[in-house]
């Protein structure tokens, strides 16, 4: 069974670049997310930023 939560999500997103030399996430087919940075800070951010838009369900109110 698989949920199409990546429906609503653009198969690219890229913010804007600032300290951290900006990053890159793409989603494949099966939404896996692939990340590009210019910087290791800038990996870690796209890594958090991915994590907190994939877990943001799992927030209690």
């Amino acid at each position: 069974m698989t949920a199409d939560i990546d429906s609503e999500r653009p198969n690219s997103e890229r913010p804007d670049t600032g300290a951290t030399g900006g990053f890159e996430v793409f989603r494949d087919d099966r939404g896996i997310p692939h990340l590009r940075a210019g910087s290791a800070l800038g990996l870690a951010r796209a890594q958090g930023r991915n994590a907190a838009l994939d877990r943001a369900w799992q927030l209690e109110t």
